[in-house]
C-alpha cells in the first residue's frame, strides 16, 4: 500500500472549550418608561447594559458617538464618567459586569473525520 492509498480524512482541531464565569452578582432587571432617562455616574467601565426589551439610546462621556441598542443586544461601557440610557419605548434593562472568559487548552486534541 502506498501513501497515496491511505486516507485519514481531514484533520480538525477541536474548538477550545469556552467557560464563562462572572465574579459579581448581576443586578435585577428594571423597567424604564418611554422617554425616561437613567444616569450612571462614576466609573462603570467594562460593565454591560443589557437591553431585554425594545430599544435604548445610550451615550457616554468622552465618546463622540451615541448608540442604539436593540432588544437582545448589549452595550459595553468603555469610558469612565457619566452614562445616560434613554428608553425609546417602555424597556427592560439590566446592568452587569462584563463576563470574563477562560479557555481550556485543547490544542492536543486532533480529530480525523
Amino acid at each position: 500500500m502506498t501513501a497515496s492509498q491511505i486516507t485519514l480524512g481531514t484533520p480538525r482541531l477541536r474548538r477550545p472549550q469556552l467557560a464563562l464565569c462572572n465574579a459579581q452578582c448581576v443586578a435585577a432587571p428594571w423597567e424604564l418608561s418611554a422617554g425616561k432617562l437613567r444616569r450612571l455616574d462614576g466609573d462603570h467601565r467594562w460593565e454591560v447594559v443589557i437591553c431585554q426589551r425594545v430599544k435604548l439610546w445610550i451615550t457616554q462621556d468622552n465618546d463622540p458617538l451615541d448608540y442604539l441598542v436593540g432588544a437582545g443586544e448589549v452595550f459595553v461601557i468603555t469610558q469612565p464618567g457619566r452614562v445616560v440610557i434613554e428608553a425609546l419605548a417602555a424597556a427592560t434593562v439590566q446592568i452587569a459586569p462584563l463576563l470574563r472568559t477562560t479557555l481550556r487548552d485543547t490544542s492536543e486534541e486532533i480529530i480525523f473525520a
